[in-house]
Formats: C-alpha cells, sequence, structure tokens
C-alpha cells in the first residue's frame, strides 16, 4: 500500500479522514507530531485512537513484566510488577509503570476486595492490578469475578485493570492458601501438607481423582509430583487425563518407594485418572498450577 503524507494546521486532530497506510503532520503543535493512519476509529476531541494497535484481545486482561507474589498472612497478599499494560472497559490498552501493592481482604475497595461484603463459601478469589487514569495510582484488588465474568467491580475514578490470577480461599483460619507466584505460575510451598490430593485406589479399577480444590478452573496447566509404593511384588500405578487411556505409568518393586519427579499435565476439567494392579499404592500431589495473565 503506497504511503501518503498530508500536512495538517489545525488543531482537530487527529485528522478523522486518515485512512490506513496514510501519514499526518500536525504542525498546529510544538513540537510537531506524526500521526500514523491504522484500522481503527479515532476519538478527535481527545486526539488519541480508540483501539487500533492498542485493541487488546477480549479474553487477555493486560500483560505484566516481572509479576511476583507472596503471602503475607491469612488475610494479605503482597504483588510486585516491574511494569504492565492495563485495559479499560473497551480493551484500550495503556502502559503503566509497576508497583508493590499489598491487597488486604480486611479492606474494601482499592488495595482490598471489591464487595462490600467479606468472602464466604468461594473456593477461589480472583487478584487484579486496577488503575486510575487520572491519578496514575496503580493498585489491587480481589474479587469473585473471572475475566471471562466480566472481572472487579472497579472503585471510583480506577478505569483500566488487568488479571493477577486466582488463589484457593478457606473459610477457616487458614484464609488465603500459601502460594508463591513468578509470571503465570503459581507454586505451593513444599512443606504446605494440602498438596495432597490422591492416596491409594482399588485394584484394577480406575477412579477419577478431583484437583478443584487446589487447581482454579481457568488453570491452564497442572504441576504434578507422583510418589508410588510397591507391596511384595512388582506393582503398577497408572495416571491417566483421560479414561483407559494411560498417560503416565510408574513401576514400583517390592518395599520400595519410586517418584517421578515433577509432572506438567494440562487441566482438563480439574480431574486426572488412577487405577493400580493391587500391588503399588501412590500418593499425588499439586505443586503449582499456571495462569494465563499476560505475563512475560
Amino acid at each position: 500500500m503506497p504511503i501518503q503524507i498530508r500536512r495538517t494546521a489545525i488543531l482537530d486532530n487527529p485528522p478523522v479522514g486518515l485512512v490506513p497506510g496514510q501519514l499526518a503532520v500536525e504542525m498546529a503543535n510544538d513540537p510537531p507530531r506524526l500521526w500514523v493512519g491504522v484500522p481503527a476509529l479515532v476519538d478527535a476531541a481527545e486526539r488519541r485512537e480508540v483501539g487500533g494497535t492498542n485493541l487488546l484481545p477480549p479474553a487477555l486482561m493486560g500483560a505484566q513484566a516481572n509479576l511476583r507474589g507472596i503471602r503475607i498472612s491469612p488475610t494479605v497478599y503482597s504483588f510486585s510488577v516491574s511494569n504492565l499494560i492495563v485495559r479499560d472497559a473497551d480493551a484500550r490498552g495503556l502502559t503503566v509503570e509497576g508497583t508493590t501493592s499489598l491487597c488486604d481482604l480486611n479492606v474494601i475497595g482499592e488495595n482490598g476486595r471489591d464487595q462490600a461484603v467479606p468472602f464466604t463459601s468461594v473456593l477461589w478469589i480472583q487478584f487484579y492490578w486496577i488503575y486510575n487514569d487520572m491519578t496514575k495510582v496503580l493498585a489491587t484488588i480481589a474479587s469473585e469475578a473471572l475475566p471471562a465474568g466480566g472481572g472487579p467491580t472497579l472503585p471510583p475514578g480506577f478505569t483500566h485493570s488487568c488479571y493477577i490470577g486466582p488463589i484457593r480461599w478457606t473459610d477457616g483460619p487458614d484464609g488465603l492458601i500459601p502460594v508463591i507466584i513468578r509470571g503465570r505460575r503459581f507454586f505451593y510451598p513444599s512443606s504446605y501438607i494440602r498438596g495432597i490430593i490422591a492416596s491409594a485406589v482399588a485394584s484394577f479399577t480406575e477412579v477419577t481423582v478431583s484437583t478443584a480444590a487446589l487447581v482454579p478452573e481457568n488453570a491452564d496447566e497442572m504441576v504434578l509430583f507422583i510418589t508410588v509404593t510397591g507391596f511384595a511384588s512388582w506393582g503398577h500405578f497408572h495416571v491417566r487425563l483421560e479414561p483407559t487411556v494411560t498417560t503416565l505409568l510408574i513401576i514400583a518393586a517390592g518395599l520400595q518407594q519410586y517418584s517421578n519427579g515433577q509432572v506438567v499435565f494440562p487441566n482438563i476439567n480439574q480431574r486426572i485418572f488412577c487405577m493400580t494392579d493391587g500391588n503399588a499404592f501412590g500418593w499425588i500431589y499439586v505443586t503449582a498450577y499456571t495462569i494465563s495473565n499476560g505475563a512475560i
């Protein structure tokens, strides 16, 4: 496509008539500005694009670099990021400088929860970065709403958000379960015993093992650590993503314990299938899960 250059000398810029592949040099400002035509609507009053190259896919709540997170207390998490792209309700992206933020579930609004009443009877709490484009404040908020469900209810003045991810919640004294966040990966500490999700199964009987208590529904992957102990003879322990089709087979000698190390499985409906030949039993731990949150 040939590039056309057009000189403009009025303040009504960017020019509404600018088409893809066309340039316009705005001489009414000091210094002059160069506008590039893109396939987007143009807001002449605000002198900026609406959409086009800054239009993010609806499923992406933003992008972020060096995302970190750790539990401070049962109701408080610390999040940090070096820089990120937040988006508004119209999917317009905005790059902002990162920060460190404490999100406290006892607080309502900015750096707290997005609802007046405390969280109860909910398995997973969704955390987000939120941004006020007027005050340039970057904060966090906790919500029951997934990105696909519209995301959090933003406090007054906040216009943009970026998804961090889900963390398991319990109504008891544990509150938010400890995880260590590194980008899109959420790790359970090795000392956290609730990583156990399965034990022995009956011989030659395939059983469904739910991972819903430790793997959120929107997780892309889950990282499993599996140990198997054999009885008097060689035993076989089958792990399956789909019924009847063995994905991983661990063989254990009599009275010996074996481990496969850590294996990454796709999250399919928050469950796996297990079967043993009767000469082995096993334990399955969830050690991590991954989330599509735009982290790099």
